[in-house]
């Protein structure tokens, strides 16, 4: 492959990646059964969409072509639990204000680390509901719908976890 077919193609990559990453991400969220695997499953994803790219040389790629890629990852991580390394959560540094809640929200009232750093006891269920209420800034109705959950199941996953926390820090 030549530099001028090199620089194309990495031009093509990025201009899929800031297209589709932020409802790449949601829908890994949605379907990956614990948020701590998230990030390095959407590395692993789109490394995999480049190679296709790259052995295609062609811009053939879109949204579903990932969603795919990401269906089958996320089945290889959930059957084999496995975890890749140096996964932190939330996903970038650089994204942290995304991460961060409105004035109103009572998470303010602590920080952002000890919050993410408490939830890490609980069950991976209870983490994802956090993780897409206040990383995806979905609603709890939203959630609900997506997840086909009880509203009141995720407001009390929500909301009761986040009494839990207070009480105990």
């Amino acid at each position: 492959m030549t530099q001028e077919e090199q620089a194309m193609l990495s031009e093509r990559f990025q201009q899929i990646y800031r297209q589709t990453f932020r409802d790449l991400r949601r829908y890994v969220a949605l379907h990956c059964s614990d948020p701590d695997l998230i990030p390095g499953l959407l590395k692993k994803i789109y490394l995999e969409y480049y190679r296709r790219l790259k052995k295609e040389k062609c811009g053939t790629g879109n949204y579903a072509v990932l969603c795919k890629i990401a269906d089958r990852m996320i089945f290889h991580f959930d059957s084999e639990r496995t975890r890749p390394r140096n996964c932190s959560f939330p996903l970038h540094a650089e994204n942290r204000e995304e991460w961060l809640p409105e004035n109103g929200d009572p998470l303010l009232q602590m920080s952002e680390e000890r919050l993410w750093q408490a939830l890490r006891s609980y069950p991976a269920r209870t983490r994802k509901l956090f993780y897409l209420c206040y990383g995806e800034d979905m609603s709890p109705v939203e959630i609900a719908k997506e997840l086909k959950l009880a509203l009141p199941f995720v407001l009390q996953q929500l909301y009761g976890t986040l009494a839990e926390i207070r009480r105990k820090g």
